[in-house]
């Protein structure tokens, strides 16, 4: 007779899940003890909500949902952030959580939340095992992770029920997975669909974060390319098309030079977003303009519809349009004008102050060491809103950065999994001093586990993205500065390789060397960041 446990172990295993992230604790034992007898290997981080962000990643990249747990209490109250950001970053994740025994429960509140309802909000669905129908609700919660909008799953297991044996139960499932029948696509909507499109004078193309990658990338770039559509990208669907090519305009929206990037949606007369989904877009100029979604799932949120919607494959929906021809009145000069004006905006008119550097021309030096195949994770601060706009991704998957909700402390965790999920890569995280020093502990995890990721933190000593907003209201700097963290010195002191940056001339040295090394590498960088306060 197999417990609780080890049916959910081995259910994982089936499904493909080859490792879980997260800290032990005494409740969830039992749980980590089936999966090492079952061969699914479990990292511990030094922090619930970098097991979260890791998991978050590792799903994206290799559309396997990421899983990660926590023990009871504290333990799963660490992992909301990370969950949350799987959830708005539309991630497959599954979510493990111990919870006080059922026999406990009536009588202790010691470390007791209601974790079913913590989590509710920040999943698709939730689940508590009770000994029965355990491989039924794994597999259950693994499609609905993976069926689009995709998302996390949570699952609760209390103590008790981690040791008990398995029983049978009327409502155990079929053993394989419900195989989902494709969406049937409206032919009706198909045929409005290339009417507005034939009719547009100024369609434009939004890509967001529901084209799958794997799967619809050569369609989407072959729609685009056979109509000469401009294109623009949001942060989570960069490389999808090449932002190298002369029809990709920008990063929409949120990022540096915003304002550009919207005037353009503006002139446009139909907005055609393939996966564009609004969780994405800090504005709210979706509800403004005639947006026509192709979508695999309704954009539709609380009072707002976009213009037209036609659900279903992406690629099925794609394939149909191909037949048909969309001529339109952009001129060439249109998108190579605003393309310099979006250029002129992003550099900066002064050179930095002694000793520092400009983050734009450290973008720069590092796009040109980087081969094209590089993965680059993102933190959050004003680095972002540059590097979302400033970056050029010419691959789908190579570019991870926390959009939907924004979360600072995700590029190093982030970075860290992409490694783990693709060895063969080359991964570089960009990040500010204040991001990198939330999850500076997990240093000690990229060190024993020996990941060769090279980070570039840019140092201001400042919360720069909210210094910004504080002048712009005249409000006087306060609460934003902090003391200067000598980085290099502490990554020598974890076991990884510090650098302080002298020249940008060493980066494209430091980034060979650190690849070729057993260890990661922390690049200590001093920036200006009054080239944030012109660029916003």
């Amino acid at each position: 007779m197999a417990t609780c446990s080890q049916v959910i172990a081995r259910t994982l295993k089936a499904l493909g899940i080859k490792r879980i992230f997260g800290i032990p604790g005494g409740e969830i034992l039992d749980f980590i003890e089936a999966c090492r007898q079952d061969g699914i290997e479990f990292i511990m981080v030094r922090h619930e909500a970098v097991a979260a962000f890791m998991a978050d990643v590792a799903g994206q990249i290799t559309g396997i949902p990421g899983v990660c747990l926590s023990t009871v209490g504290p333990g799963a109250t660490n992992l909301v952030s990370g969950v949350a950001n799987a959830y708005l970053d539309r991630s497959p994740v599954l979510v493990f959580s111990a919870q006080l025994s059922t026999s406990a429960q009536p009588y202790a509140n010691h470390q007791f939340i209601p974790l079913e309802k913590l989590f509710d909000p920040i999943t698709k669905k939730v689940f508590t095992f009770s000994g029965q129908n355990s491989r039924g609700m794994v597999l259950e919660g693994f499609q609905i992770a993976t069926t689009g909008p995709q998302g996390p799953v949570y699952f609760c297991l209390p103590s008790d029920m981690a040791r008990k044996d398995e029983t049978p139960s009327r409502e155990e499932i079929a053993p394989e997975l419900k195989k989902g029948l494709p969406n049937a696509i409206d032919g009706t909507l198909i045929s409005q669909a290339i009417e507005e499109i034939q009719k547009a004078k100024k369609p434009l193309v939004i890509l967001g974060i529901g084209v799958d990658p794997r799967k619809d990338t050569e369609t989407v770039r072959r729609f685009i390319k056979k109509n000469k559509l401009p294109v623009m990208a949001t942060p989570k669907a960069k490389g999808i098309f090449p932002d190298s090519d002369p029809l990709y305009l920008a990063t929409a929206s949120g990022m540096m030079a915003d304002h550009l990037a919207v005037d353009m949606i503006m002139k446009s007369d139909l907005v055609i977003g393939i996966g564009f989904d609004p969780v994405e877009s800090d504005k709210i100029w979706h509800n403004d303009v005639h947006l026509l979604s192709i979508n695999n799932y309704s954009i539709g949120h609380r009072s707002y519809l976009p213009y037209l919607e036609v659900i279903g494959d992406v690629k099925m929906i794609l394939d149909l349009f191909m037949n048909e021809d969309f001529p339109h009145h952009w001129i060439e000069d249109d998108l190579k004008d605003f393309k310099e004006r979006l250029r002129t905006k992003l550099t900066p008119s002064t050179k930095p102050m002694d000793k520092a550097f400009s983050p734009y021309e450290i973008i720069l030096k590092a796009r040109k060491a980087l081969s094209a195949d590089t993965i680059v994770t993102s933190d959050v601060g004003a680095h972002k809103l540059l590097l979302g706009q400033a970056w050029v991704s010419y691959h789908p998957l190579t570019f991870f950065m926390s959009n939907g909700l924004s979360s600072m402390g995700y590029g190093f965790p982030a970075a860290m999994a992409a490694k783990l999920s693709k060895p063969e890569a080359q991964v570089v995280c960009m990040t500010g001093d204040g991001g990198f020093s939330m999850m500076l502990q997990d240093l000690e995890t990229a060190v024993r586990l020996s990941l060769p990721v090279v980070t570039l933190v840019l140092c201001d000593n400042s919360l720069s993205l909210i210094e910004v907003v504080q002048s712009r209201r005249s409000y006087p700097r306060y609460g934003v500065n902090f003391n200067k963290v000598q980085f290099a010195s502490v990554a020598e002191d974890f076991g990884a390789r510090g650098i302080r940056l002298q020249s940008l001339e060493e980066l494209p040295e430091i980034f060979s060397t650190g690849f070729n090394s057993s260890k990661p590498t922390v690049v200590e960088i001093p920036v200006d960041n009054k080239e944030y306060h012109e660029q916003l």
